[in-house]
């Protein structure tokens, strides 16, 4: 049986964070997601989906996959069907940032696996690295001297020019300091992480910047995806659509490496 998710509205905007039901205090989850996973779990349960399923299919075992948003509530939901369904497996492509603390984390790596795509911008979206971003943002608009109209004209247009004919970027030396500290706990995505990096830049005009020859899988650890990374792949890394072709093409390592 398999089930999937997908961004289920403001719910999922909501910062703060709660107690995964069953577990200790230390495992904390986003709290609009978890209310959507709760909502998803209700709504199989009082209609019976999966147990029509399994009787139907009872040599299946239970998948449950989402994308982006979708992804950070499907973790979530399999966290609350799991001790029904001990077995069950989850993947989450491109998943939240800002999803879980590090105990539940360790935990997730038992059943979920996360596939991320170089510096798409949703595994690395956090309240923490919102926050960062914004302040790195202000203290350099603070500090440079050109016309501000200027400085926005010139950094849109950077998202449409290649990579020599960049100018000089509008943050540089940030400390990782924070103006406004946030008391929220820091969250990390989820379960083992499929890191698709890429090898190298792709040329100015190339027709396929997303060539499977210039990627490669890693193994990495959760808690890098910590900053924000302002570039136009950060949008184009995270569609579906690129997923599918890297996943479909890319070239699988001899051994797992990590970074």
């Amino acid at each position: 049986a398999v089930v999937s998710t997908q961004s289920t509205g403001i719910t999922d905007m909501v910062c703060d964070t709660e107690v995964i039901p069953g577990h200790d205090e230390e495992f904390l989850a986003h709290k609009g997601m978890l209310i959507s996973a709760r909502n998803i779990r209700d709504i199989i349960l009082q209609n019976s989906v999966l147990e029509e399923a399994f009787e139907r299919y009872p040599d299946y075992s239970l998948l449950i996959l989402g994308h982006s948003l979708g992804a950070g509530t499907a973790t979530l939901l399999s966290f609350l069907l799991r001790p029904d369904y001990p077995e069950l497996k989850c993947f989450a492509y491109g998943p939240p940032g800002g999803l879980l603390s590090l105990p539940a984390v360790e935990k997730s790596r038992e059943f979920v696996v996360s596939t991320v795509i170089d510096i798409e911008f949703s595994t690395r979206l956090s309240l923490a690295s919102i926050q960062e971003l914004r302040d790195c943002v202000l203290r350099a608009i603070q500090c440079n001297t050109r016309p501000k109209w200027r400085l926005t004209l010139s950094q849109v247009a950077g998202l449409f020019r290649g990579p020599e004919d960049e100018e000089q970027p509008l943050i540089q030396g940030c400390s990782g300091s924070q103006l406004l500290p946030s008391e929220q706990p820091r969250l990390f995505p989820p379960g083992h992480v499929v890191y698709i990096h890429r090898l190298e830049e792709q040329q100015p005009g190339c027709c396929d910047q997303y060539n499977q020859s210039n990627f490669e899988i890693l193994s990495a650890p959760n808690t890098i995806f910590d900053h924000i990374v302002v570039r136009p792949q950060m949008l184009t890394d995270h569609l579906p659509d690129t997923l599918v072709k890297l996943l479909r093409g890319i070239r699988l390592p001899d051994s797992e490496t990590r970074i």
